[in-house]
């Protein structure tokens, strides 16, 4: 089994007109969540539930330090109107790695910051159609 540690994380978003940009050095964390939703067919006399797979679905959340690049890049995708591209390398993008890509939709994002913290930055997505999955 081929280990990897996330420090080797590569992420890339298209967040300006059709071209992918590596964001990896803003970012000190990545995460697709997939989830698949179910759809209960129980019916009268059932003693047990019954259900059937519906729709598969994932959101990613990405958040780092914050830098005026990011606080440039990341607000017009709030108001885009198609989605965006993302690729993501879990283990870094050598050779033979784990490829994740897919289309996505900034639904929010935040800058946070507190007196005694460095200034961070958080954004959520949600994917809209299928993430595939590869190796590079």
């Amino acid at each position: 089994m081929a280990y990897g540690a996330a420090k080797d994380a590569d992420f890339w978003l298209d967040g300006h007109g059709g071209f992918l940009t590596d964001i990896t050095a803003y970012l000190t964390s990545v995460d697709i969540a997939f989830s698949g939703n179910t759809i209960d067919v129980t019916t009268f006399g059932d003693a047990w539930q019954d259900d059937i797979r519906g729709q598969a679905g994932a959101t990613l959340s990405i958040e780092g330090i914050y830098d005026q690049y990011m606080g440039t890049f990341l607000p017009p995708l709030a108001t885009a109107t198609s989605s965006a591209s993302f690729e993501y390398y879990p283990q870094g993008s050598a050779s033979g790695k784990a490829k994740l890509n897919g289309e996505c939709f900034l639904t929010s994002f935040s800058f946070p910051g507190s007196q005694d913290e460095a200034v961070t930055f958080g954004a959520e997505f949600k994917v809209t159609g299928a993430i595939t999955s590869g190796t590079i």
